[in-house]
């Protein structure tokens, strides 16, 4: 097996190990030229020697070596098929195709665009929580390129936040990698059963239908519900139970879910997460809807119609502000006083604060008129102060 310091297809020199799997090795890797590539390396190589029936059945040595040769030759069959499938994709939101090789000498590898940055789900799990637009932004981006690939007759099967690279940690610029088990729309009736369970669809749990291009909307869909909720939409104790989750309940937090995306979003969230996969909308609608709710956040006079049950803040309205709260203390016959609360009125109106009374004994001073933030912050120091000596 190849590893660090090696080179393979006569021009890629392997220089770290970024991620590794049952199947292989991802990585980091320079070109002749170079310029950084993503490299995959099967663990596998050599011949495939073709044994017949016949004497496999009288060896049990055979038999498992027979066994663990189909093996081989489905992750040599997946590789040639990403590598196929990612040379006639042609998006900017889909890891670039740059080669392949598959030699008798040599481990079977693929080389894709080199993408410097973490991952979506490296990015949630850091924090802090993507903002809003950036949400929408990165989603929309995805699914034009789920569209691009289902315009060439091609599903994804495992769209996920791992799966996702952010280019300099930027969402905007997000791409979707990892082929592995990718295919054609044309055997969408198959019933294989792979992907990632978090993020399956319920007609890949056997739920009935074709496993289609519908599969990547309610995989993106998940997707942007984890973004906006901050977890699972489909949680559970075991596997049964979320794959029970899955098949028949909608997500738990949608209304966390409408909080922070507006109702727009939230009805399209919706629709892509149907049970029936014929019912959720196809990847370029989802594009165009969000690119919408893009534009509406994007003018300040529509934004307050984003999300319910509050007015939403203006870009003119967004600052900082300084706020100093004092307490007056739980001494009834001092409360009664309306001296000190008087004076300390005063001082605080004297240093361009604008004073209140909270629940009886609390009094809160704001600054928040024109002055530049530094100065404000210094009046509120001072102001504190001169209350500490009228309290």
């Amino acid at each position: 097996m190849h590893g660090v310091g090696d080179i393979v297809g006569q021009r890629f020199l392997l220089e770290a190990e970024i991620g590794r799997g049952a199947a292989g090795t991802v990585f980091r890797a320079r070109g002749p030229d170079g310029a950084l590539a993503a490299v995959k390396v099967l663990s596998t190589r050599g011949r495939l020697v073709e044994v017949s029936p016949e004497r496999i059945e009288q060896s049990p040595e055979l038999v498992s070596a027979s066994r663990a040769l189909d093996t081989v030759r489905e992750e040599r069959r997946r590789l040639a098929d990403e590598a196929a499938l990612l040379a006639r994709a042609d998006h900017d939101a889909i890891v670039r195709y740059v080669a392949h090789g598959d030699r008798d000498d040599e481990p079977p590898w693929l080389a894709m665009e080199w993408v410097a940055g973490p991952t979506l789900a490296a990015r949630l799990a850091a924090g802090p929580p993507l903002g809003r637009a950036e949400i929408l932004a990165m989603t929309r981006r995805l699914a034009h390129g789920l569209a691009s690939l289902h315009a060439l007759g091609v599903v994804h099967r495992d769209v996920k936040p791992a799966n996702v690279l952010l280019p300099g940690g930027e969402a905007a610029r997000a791409k979707l990698g990892d082929f592995g088990i990718a295919r054609s729309a044309s055997d969408a009736r198959s019933r294989d059963f792979v992907g990632s369970l978090a993020f399956m669809a319920p007609e890949q749990l056997g739920a009935g239908g074709d496993q289609g291009p519908p599969v990547d909307v309610f995989a993106l869909g998940r997707l942007l519900y984890e973004c906006a909720v901050g977890g699972p939409a489909f949680a559970g104790a075991t596997a049964l139970a979320v794959v029970l989750r899955i098949v028949g309940d909608a997500p738990e937090q949608m209304s966390a879910a409408t909080r922070c995306l507006g109702p727009d979003v939230s009805a399209l969230l919706t629709a892509m997460l149907e049970k029936d996969p014929l019912a959720r909308p196809s990847a370029s609608e989802v594009a165009a809807r969000l690119g919408d709710a893009l534009a509406r956040t994007e003018r300040p006079e529509e934004a307050a119609d984003t999300v319910p049950g509050a007015q939403a803040l203006l870009r003119r309205e967004q600052r900082l502000d300084c706020v100093l709260v004092a307490s007056l203390g739980h001494d009834r016959a001092r409360l009664d006083d309306p001296g000190p609360i008087t004076r300390a009125r005063a001082r605080a109106q004297g240093h361009g604060g604008r004073a209140a009374l909270l629940a009886g004994r609390w009094l809160w001073v704001a600054f928040d008129d024109d002055a530049a933030l530094t100065a404000r912050a210094i009046r509120a120091g001072v102001t504190a102060l001169a209350l500490a000596d009228a309290l």
